[in-house]
């Protein structure tokens, strides 16, 4: 991480930044929480394709005045304490429809001849045994 702007000075304010110029940024935390927090906006962008969103048990929206979605299982359910506005120019509700999401599978215990080869292979995960 860079703090841009602090160079010999002291400043209770830091900006830090986590780039990658080429090729995938990877984050994680094998045995516990990712958290990203921020007092103002939060922005999550892709400007030339998809963003994907998945959870092994349960994907959770909600904002402070009440409303949610939530998707669980086989089940989505939206929540809200006020209106709910569908605009389209067409509605159409059909049948259930299973797409499973392929989620990464973390180690139970470290391997460390696994990590050295995920490493020289540029592999962010090391495979499983």
């Amino acid at each position: 991480m860079a703090c841009r702007g602090c160079e010999g000075k002291r400043s209770n304010q830091t900006l830090s930044s986590l780039v990658s110029g080429e090729g995938a940024l990877d984050v994680q935390a094998q045995s516990d929480d990712v958290r990203v927090q921020s007092k103002e906006g939060l922005k999550l962008i892709s400007a030339n394709a998809d963003v994907a969103l998945a959870a092994g048990k349960t994907l959770h929206l909600a904002v402070a005045g009440g409303a949610s979605v939530t998707i669980e299982g086989g089940n989505i359910t939206v929540a809200c304490p006020g209106t709910i506005t569908v605009q389209a120019s067409k509605k159409s509700f059909v049948g259930p429809v299973n797409l499973g999401y392929g989620l990464p599978l973390f180690p139970e215990s470290v391997c460390v001849e696994c990590m050295l080869k995920a490493a020289a292979n540029g592999s962010p995960f090391a495979a499983l045994q």
